[in-house]
């Protein structure tokens, strides 16, 4: 998924900057840890009964997940300040508008 949707933001990405393919990396590396952190979230809430029922296992998953959705923001964020200080000189996209 993470590559499918950063190969249709690269098509525009592309015609605006130069290296526009790290995005695709960058999208593929962010929907990887996403992977990773909800099998271990969907262990601890379907696999291991011990845990299901604790509160603060409960609230050290929300914040897995919440602090994950920031680091994934962040690290989109900064790949994309750092592509888009590299502009290309000519936009065709604009000037065929």
């Amino acid at each position: 998924m993470g590559a499918l949707l950063g190969t249709a933001q690269w098509l525009v990405l592309r015609h605006i900057v130069k290296n526009a393919g790290w995005w695709i990396l960058a999208c593929v590396l962010v929907e990887t840890s996403m992977i990773f952190v909800t099998v271990f979230n969907s262990y601890l809430i379907e696999f291991d009964p011990e845990y299901t029922n604790n509160i603060s296992i409960t609230i050290l998953r929300y914040v897995i997940l919440i602090v994950r959705m920031l680091c994934e923001c962040l690290f989109l964020g900064l790949i994309m300040v750092w592509l888009l200080k590299k502009p290309k000189s000519s936009y065709p996209v604009v000037d065929s508008v």
